[in-house]
């Protein structure tokens, strides 16, 4: 298989039960995971093909006639303004036909959007050659969830439309397994815990989340796995929903700010003994259900080389066993 072509060329027969429908429609039906915007940008740019020649979206073909569908390679829109130095190896935990597993960096925004500079993580799979599915938004090729740009670790991405769908609806069922592991402030007087505060837009702001009682239900489930000398604790957190910032706001809404956040309550103290220059969350554990197996399929992401020196440092400096 070409990487390069195959997976972004599609042909589609007319099924009886559609034949002389307009061609539009007729995708749509048979494309049920594509957007009816996305279908008509490609009739738009001449990108669906019967017999060679673009047709247009209403156009009506018979049944058994082929139509071509040829999408445009993920991140051609931007690869150019991807510098050399910005490319990094990537670290893949996991790939077969259907799925890429990849341990994302800090720093790295998983897609374009939200005003987000810099080269991101769908620009550097592209730069690679591997093939993401076409199935969800142009700038989002295979993207099924997302990591915020300073946290680290594991994140799946879709290479085929039909794994794109699976993807899709185990994160929206809620059959995905996320276990994180954060640096924060302070202490907390139990070993464990379970967080349950909506969360919402801030009302002030825009750009932010916060615990609202307006907001969408979350559950992160925490539990402390060192302490060191009343200041800093090392905590896992499982999280149950998937809201925007979940996990930074929890724990600040806890009184236990993760080490490095600025945006959610991280001030910088003159007793600190180092620095933290980002926000200390890394996304540890991954497990999903195998879009085409169904069988449960565990990742596990190792710490961030800078998460890691700061844990070590933490542990050295107060002499933690």
């Amino acid at each position: 298989m070409n990487p390069e072509k195959e997976p972004h060329s599609r042909c589609i027969e007319v099924p009886p039960l559609l034949s002389g429908e307009r061609a539009d429609k007729m995708l749509a039906a048979c494309l049920p995971h594509f957007s009816r915007t996305k279908l008509q940008i490609l009739f738009k740019e001449g990108k669906v093909f019967h017999e060679g020649i673009p047709i247009a979206a209403k156009e009506r073909l018979s049944s058994g006639k082929i139509l071509e569908i040829k999408f445009p390679l993920p991140g051609d829109k931007s690869k150019s303004s991807m510098a050399t130095s910005e490319i990094v190896p990537l670290e893949i935990l996991f790939e077969d036909e259907d799925i890429l597993v990849i341990s994302k960096a800090s720093g790295i925004v998983v897609h374009p959007g939200n005003g987000a500079c810099g080269s991101t993580l769908v620009e550097h799979i592209a730069h690679f050659k591997i093939p993401l599915s076409a199935a969800g938004d142009a700038d989002r090729p295979g993207v099924v969830h997302r990591l915020d740009k300073e946290t680290s670790g594991a994140v799946v991405l879709a290479k085929t439309d039909f794994a794109h769908q699976a993807l899709t609806n185990a994160f929206s069922a809620r059959n995905i397994l996320k276990i994180y592991t954060t640096l924060v402030r302070g202490t907390p007087s139990c070993l464990s815990g379970s967080i349950r505060q909506p969360i919402g837009r801030h009302p002030v702001h825009r750009t932010r989340m916060c615990v609202s009682q307006e907001g969408r239900p979350a559950r992160s489930d925490w539990k402390v796995l060192e302490t060191f000398g009343g200041q800093y604790s090392h905590v896992q957190v499982q999280i149950f929903t998937g809201r925007t910032h979940q996990i930074r706001i929890h724990m600040q809404h806890l009184g236990f700010p993760i080490l490095g956040d600025k945006t959610y309550g991280y001030r910088v103290y003159a007793s600190d003994p180092c620095s933290f220059n980002r926000v200390m969350l890394h996304a540890h554990q991954l497990e999903i259900p195998h879009p085409v197996s169904g069988q449960r399929m565990a990742f596990f992401a190792p710490l961030a080389i800078d998460f890691q020196e700061k844990l070590d440092f933490l542990r050295s400096h107060f002499h933690h066993p």
